[in-house]
């Protein structure tokens, strides 16, 4: 195999694990547990319980791709993904949209302070 196809492959693979992941059961339980009455969930961060089925947004608690580490194979990232109902959480858009931006943002200050520690080239 070609070594451009692979960066291809891994995010093709990623993209049906994801997909695949939508029906595990205990991501489905997690959906069942956050119910609160018909058409009403509570988010497990603000508990509040004014959104519909729609507003749903099913979160990992340990984050899939490690926030410090990254990718880091894929039996980890499968792992990650495909945990129990204890490793999900019901949340809100706007909970689950803060989650992630504070998470991305540990991402972004990881990935710099990398940089900043490897040494330059002087040619």
């Amino acid at each position: 195999m070609a070594a451009k196809a692979r960066p291809l492959l891994r995010h093709w693979l990623i993209q049906k694990l994801r997909r695949a992941s939508y029906m595990w059961p205990p991501r489905q339980q997690a959906i069942k547990n956050a119910r609160v009455e018909r058409g009403k969930y509570r988010c497990n961060i603000c508990e509040g319980e004014n959104f519909g089925p729609r507003d749903i947004q099913v979160d990992h608690i340990q984050p899939v791709v490690d926030e410090e580490i990254g990718f880091a194979d894929f039996n980890t990232y499968i792992d990650r993904l495909f945990c129990s109902v204890d490793g999900f959480q019901v949340l809100c858009k706007q909970c689950h949209s803060a989650k992630t931006f504070f998470e991305q943002e540990i991402r972004k200050d990881v990935k710099r302070e990398k940089k900043k520690d490897e040494p330059e080239d002087d040619i």
